[in-house]
């Protein structure tokens, strides 16, 4: 309050001057009408104004003051006295004010409003000079006898709680005033007007009566009540309330208008509404504030107390309410602004909204591409369009100990492209058009297009590869070595079998888990009985290499059987009929360590003979093994004889050249053992 004591005359206008604002966000006061010796009916509350402006419906008690962020000033209310017949005495009323959200306030939080009757001056006077008609005499004399002390009850704070039982106390009588506390407060005494309101100290009773008593035998005090001696003058009593801790909300909006409240209650403001705000006793669990726009604005986050954000949600929960008060924010913007800030990014780059973006990603390649919507608001994403074999995971996705294995975050791209992009009769490609719709929290929503082109492995990664293994349990002969055969799909997929130690591992991968410079790489599941280890295949135009983290590591290398690759395969070698090649492995003429190899169509070889006398038998592929001479490249087969009883099994691998007519047709083979 401006001042604490403001006089008016009837029919006259009292104006009680408030002063607030803060230049660093929107404030407010209520002010509340306590009537104390003059009555509802002395006051003209239906015209009464705010700087000026009366309200839909006139003053209502009680009363919201607020100011815009920055704004710093005065408010003036009007409040019309209304003039009667009657001859009176002085009589007053009160307002007071509250700090509603933990607003901070000044000293003088209480305005004692006098209103004097010009009346009873001219008969006082007339009373003083003797002129006075008996019937003003009269009057004149019961106004004086009804004239006494007036005790005068107050709520500290003002929404602490209610205070009833003010009044006069004439000589020989007693007025009791009692205290009953709001919700979320707590009655802590009695002290009289001249102590600090604010401070602790200065209780001239606790009890939620006071007894102003006047008579000769004032009555004892009680547990319930107590009494003190009154006095010839007037007296004011504040009823004295501690709150819980309270929290509070500051509306911050962009346009300025939107923080101010509306005056219809606590927690309603231009831009939308606040619930939760309030005071909690002290380890109060989960309580939800909860912002709602009002048409035109949209929230656009909290802000802790620290100044930190906590997220755009509407809804934020405070974990648990301490001992001292907490104010957040509540920030808005409008529905204007919210749309005009919408943007997205897919795996890092930013998007245009007025034309799709081209990419291309390669078919059997996983991805897990990030999709990043902002706005001023919170936002969510629709995604259609996508290639087959590509989801998009709006939340988070865990599925743990299943087969398989996922764990996706939410906005998120994942998964392989199964096929490659289809064409048109005129051969041009056509792209998956991903469209990505991003909507905010004030329904603004605005579309992104991506078009994907679905790239087919190339040729070189897709088909049958056959090779050597090395390492693990090791066999005699060349020790440790093996065989691999494996099949790569056109979706990235990889299943083959190693055979090695006599053992035979099933290799499998669902897709490439990446390319990176024209190499495809895997992480790979090896298994062989109830054994499963992990390990990685790479693919190059060079072949393929593997490794797995068994123990001992095995590792692996193959090449192409371009035998059963569509584009290579008319133009490769054409066995017309079985030609056989004996194999030497030991001294000449020695028939327990000799071979027999029979070369079939596509490149297939059969093996059969003795090796320490053991009979062993099988089959391989020829793979092209390197190309130092164009006319006659070389190839290569990998035989494996896993062991048995007596044996310990044995690997080896043959270079195999072979000897073609004008037709691609073989008539011989040469070996280099």
């Amino acid at each position: 309050m401006v001042v604490a004591d403001v006089l008016v005359d009837e029919g006259g206008m009292a104006e009680i001057r408030v002063s607030g604002g803060r230049a660093d966000k929107a404030s407010s006061v209520n002010v509340y009408l306590v009537y104390n010796t003059a009555a509802a009916a002395d006051l003209d509350l239906k015209t009464g104004a705010v700087d000026g402006k009366t309200p839909k419906g006139g003053l209502k008690f009680p009363l919201t003051l607020s100011w815009a962020r920055g704004e710093i000033g005065e408010r003036v209310i009007a409040i019309p006295v209304k003039a009667d017949n009657a001859v009176e005495a002085d009589e007053f009323f009160t307002l007071q004010i509250a700090a509603p959200n933990g607003q901070s306030l000044g000293d003088c939080r209480v305005c004692t409003v006098m209103v004097h009757d010009p009346g009873y001056d001219a008969l006082a006077a007339k009373v003083a000079e003797g002129t006075a008609t008996k019937a003003e005499q009269s009057a004149w004399d019961r106004i004086q006898k009804a004239r006494a002390p007036y005790v005068r009850g107050l709520a500290d704070p003002a929404d602490g709680g209610k205070v009833s039982g003010s009044g006069p106390c004439a000589a020989g009588r007693k007025v009791t005033l009692k205290a009953a506390a709001n919700r979320n407060f707590t009655f802590l005494g009695w002290r009289r007007a001249g102590a600090d309101p604010g401070s602790g100290d200065g209780f001239v009773a606790t009890t939620a009566s006071l007894v102003i008593d006047r008579t000769a035998r004032p009555a004892a005090n009680s547990k319930t009540s107590t009494t003190i001696m009154g006095s010839d003058e007037d007296a004011t009593y504040y009823a004295v309330f501690r709150g819980d801790p309270e929290i509070s909300v500051c509306v911050d909006a962009t346009d300025g208008s939107g923080s101010e409240p509306t005056g219809k209650g606590a927690g309603r403001y231009v831009a939308g509404t606040i619930t939760g705000i309030g005071r909690y006793a002290p380890g109060r669990t989960k309580v939800v504030l909860r912002a709602t726009a009002n048409k035109g604005y949209v929230f656009a986050g909290w802000i802790g107390p620290d100044g930190e954000p906590l997220g755009m949600n509407a809804a934020y929960t405070v974990a648990r309410t301490g001992d001292v008060d907490v104010e957040y924010t509540a920030r808005f913007v409008t529905a204007e602004e919210d749309r005009a800030a919408i943007a997205l990014s897919v795996d890092g780059a930013a998007l245009a909204a007025d034309a799709p973006r081209r990419t291309n990603v390669w078919a059997g390649v996983y991805l897990e591409w990030p999709v990043a919507a902002t706005a001023l608001s919170a936002t969510t994403v629709r995604v259609t369009g996508l290639p087959a074999g590509l989801k998009f995971a709006a939340k988070d996705i865990m599925k743990k100990g299943s087969k398989t294995e996922v764990d996706i975050p939410a906005n998120t791209i994942y998964g392989a492209p199964t096929a490659a992009s289809r064409t048109d009769k005129g051969g041009n490609v056509l792209p998956s058009k991903a469209v990505f719709t991003v909507t905010t929290a004030g329904r603004s929503t605005r579309t992104f297009a991506i078009d994907l082109f679905v790239d087919a492995l190339p040729v070189w990664a897709v088909g049958s590869f056959d090779g050597l293994a090395w390492g693990g349990g090791g066999v005699t002969g060349d020790v440790g070595l093996g065989t691999v055969s494996l099949a790569v799909a056109a979706n990235g997929k990889v299943s083959g079998k190693l055979l090695e130690g006599g053992r035979t591992w099933t290799l499998a991968a669902t897709s490439f888990g990446n390319e990176l410079d024209g190499i495809f790489s895997a992480e790979i599941t090896a298994k062989v009985g109830k054994e499963a280890v992990a390990g990685e295949v790479v693919v190059s135009a060079d072949g393929v290499s593997g490794r797995m983290a068994s123990e001992p590591p095995v590792a692996w290398g193959a090449w192409q059987n371009l035998w059963k690759r569509a584009d290579a395969k008319a133009g490769m070698p054409v066995f017309k009929k079985s030609l056989e090649r004996m194999l030497p492995l030991g001294e000449a003429g020695d028939a327990d360590n000799t071979l027999k190899l029979t070369f079939k169509r596509d490149g297939v070889v059969a093996f059969a003979g003795k090796i320490g006398g053991v009979g062993v038998s099988g089959t391989s592929q020829l793979v092209l093994a390197g190309r130092d001479d164009h006319l006659a490249p070389m190839y290569q087969a990998t035989l494996y004889a896993p062991p048995k009883a007596k044996f310990a099994g044995w690997c080896g691998t043959v270079a195999v050249r072979l000897v073609l007519d004008d037709l691609l047709v073989v008539e011989d083979v040469e070996l280099d053992p």
